[in-house]
């Protein structure tokens, strides 16, 4: 195992770094989060840890940092990162919420008006963390994502139903999470037969996907409290 020179970090003429399948360890060099020129990061399948920066080169598309030990929290200026089309980031050891500082939209009007950062954003892969929360509804609004995966981490609460506004053009995975309520109608599909196994509290009304029926079930059963009719004043 070695770390990263860090004298990499001081390379502002560099495009593309590409050390992907390696042994390296230790904390990426902060100048190259930041180098003005750098376009593609590629650092997956390593055993690098810290943590994400607030603040990323100006040109940086593509991350991709899969299968680390980056921790922490995903950073609420996550936003700034306004060039990213490409963020893979999954089988790491990051926690929180995903930040609604991530698409900032102005949901005024039928339709959102701006949408601010992220919004050439076409694959986003954060499966196999610690994440936590409802996924946000502002994801939907995201107009280029065409691959989603939130797998395995510990998200709950409800599929928002503007997820169906995507245009999906690859499986989305949303399985192992503690989802609940119903799926939204568009991704009533069987392209995503396998997207939404092991969330017992999701209900669909195709069979295809394999889920409960919404129509014979309900996935906040309503408790039914005995009370005595000696307790009230019946004529």
């Amino acid at each position: 195992m070695a770390n990263c020179p860090e004298s990499l970090g001081d390379c502002d003429s560099l495009e593309v770094v590409r050390f992907y399948g390696n042994q390296f360890s230790g904390n990426i060099p902060g100048g190259l989060w930041t180098s003005l020129n750098l376009t593609t990061l590629m650092m997956s399948d390593n055993l690098f840890t810290g943590q994400l920066p607030d603040v990323v080169g100006p040109n940086l598309s593509l991350i991709e940092m899969h299968n680390n030990q980056f921790s922490g929290e995903i950073p609420a200026r996550i936003s700034s990162w306004e060039n990213l089309r490409v963020f893979k980031a999954s089988n790491n050891l990051l926690t929180g919420k995903i930040p609604q500082e991530l698409t900032e939209i102005d949901f005024s009007g039928s339709l959102p008006s701006t949408i601010i950062s992220w919004k050439s954003l076409t694959i986003l892969s954060l499966s196999r963390n610690q994440l936590s929360g409802e996924i946000p509804a502002a994801i939907g609004f995201l107009p280029d994502l065409v691959y989603l995966d939130l797998s395995e981490n510990n998200f709950s609460g409800p599929i928002p139903s503007e997820i169906g506004r995507l245009r999906l053009s690859f499986t989305q995975s949303l399985f192992e999470i503690k989802l609940s309520g119903r799926i939204p109608g568009e991704l009533e599909n069987a392209v995503f037969d396998s997207s939404f196994r092991n969330n017992p509290r999701l209900c669909a009304n195709n069979p295809a996907l394999g889920l409960s029926s919404c129509q014979a079930w309900t996935p906040q059963k309503i408790e039914q409290t005995l009370i005595p009719l000696n307790c009230c004043s019946l004529k």
